[in-house]
This record gives structure tokens, C-alpha cells and sequence, in this order.
């Protein structure tokens, strides 16, 4: 464990026809924010004007112990794995898993071989922010 590190993330899913709120019962993992086909968007440059896709967001946390994303045994990675079929079955065109990195001092981020096959299994863009702890 490094202390010095912390890390989180989420996934997006979103396809013309995916509804987040019928993958939700599906999956039985709930998104922390979504919006339907046709919703009205509240933010960003849509704002006030019908989605043309449906999307929802998944917020997580990884454990301390793993925060150096070491192992390839992580938690989300297992529900992600789980979600994707279901995900592409009700329509998702696109997932995105996204970790941002937060560190005190310097950041070492190692990627392990085992967790890079993991990623690349999972066949989803993966981006990664890093920022210092202020």
C-alpha cells in the first residue's frame, strides 16, 4: 500500500438506445448518474435540449491496499466485467472506464501484466487523470 496515493474512478455507458434505468434491474448495479434517450439535459452543452443517447455513470473507490492498481483481483473490475455484457446487450455503443489518480509527493502508478490483460479483456477505452493533493 502506498499512502502517498489515492485512487478513483468510474465508467461510462451510452448508446443511442441504452437506458440506464432498464440496465440498472438488469445489471442490479445502479448508476450514480444517468439520463434516458429524449431526457432533457440539465448541464454541459446540450443543456436544455433532449439527449440523443442514453447514459449513466458508475462511481467507485479502490482500496487502499490496491491503490497502486497492483492487482488484478480489483473488486470493480469483477462488477465491471459483469456489467459490460449487459450493458452491450441493452444497447451501449460506447464504455469508458476512467481512474483519477491522486498523489502526495510523487506518483508512481506501476501496471502490472496481469492487470493490463484484465483491461485489454475488457475491451473499453481506459483513461487516467493524475493530480497532486493539495
Amino acid at each position: 500500500m502506498n499512502p502517498s496515493i489515492r485512487v478513483e474512478g468510474y465508467w461510462v455507458a451510452s448508446g443511442m438506445r441504452f437506458s440506464p434505468g432498464a440496465v440498472e434491474c438488469a445489471a442490479q448495479v445502479p448508476f450514480s448518474e444517468k439520463i434516458e434517450p429524449g431526457e432533457i439535459v440539465s448541464r454541459g452543452r446540450y443543456r436544455g435540449r433532449p439527449s440523443l443517447e442514453g447514459w449513466g455513470k458508475y462511481d467507485f473507490s479502490v482500496p487502499p491496499d490496491d491503490a497502486d492498481l497492483l492487482s488484478s483481483k480489483s473488486e470493480f473490475l469483477a462488477t465491471l466485467e459483469r456489467c459490460i455484457p449487459v450493458y452491450k446487450a441493452a444497447g451501449a455503443q460506447e464504455i469508458v472506464l476512467h481512474f483519477d489518480v491522486s498523489y502526495a509527493g510523487q506518483c508512481n502508478l506501476q501496471l502490472t501484466v496481469p492487470l493490463i490483460r484484465r483491461l485489454a479483456e475488457l475491451g473499453v477505452d481506459v483513461t487516467i487523470t493524475c493530480f497532486a493533493i493539495e
